[in-house]
């Protein structure tokens, strides 16, 4: 049995699933999905020298995850982006997503303060949402 928060909560899904999906769709750059989070091979895209511009910076989450590594280094490590495209869109897709979460995340706070728990686990409704 569904009650009001349910509802809200599942609409709040259809749309993150909406959002994520447009701004992947823009993206040149190879991304694998699996498990809620995005997976980008650090091969393809670094290398272990480069221009100070091009060194890798923290920028959020976002669920992206950097597979791989450079002669043991990983990106947190002092690798960096081949080229300043690369790097645009590799930031731009990791700011997008951190952005979409913490919409997520405040909107159903705010759900949670207004019409309580959900009957149904969060967990069943983002499922719900993503294959209606």
């Amino acid at each position: 049995m569904e009650n009001q928060a349910s509802k809200y909560i599942s609409h709040v899904y259809k749309q993150e699933i909406k959002e994520k999906s447009e701004v992947l769709k823009k993206k040149t750059i190879s991304i694998k999905q699996a498990f809620g989070s995005y997976y980008i091979d650090v091969n393809t895209y670094f290398s272990e020298i480069g221009d100070e511009i091009l060194k890798y910076k923290d920028v959020g989450y976002g669920n992206v995850c950097f597979l791989g590594n450079i002669d043991g280094k990983t990106v947190t490590q002092g690798l960096f982006y081949k080229n300043l495209e690369i790097k645009k869109e590799i930031e731009n897709l990791i700011i997008s997503l951190t952005f979409i979460d913490e919409d997520v995340r405040q909107v159903i706070d705010y759900i949670h303060k207004n019409n309580g728990q959900p009957n149904i686990q969060h967990s069943v409704l983002y499922y719900l949402a993503k294959n209606q």
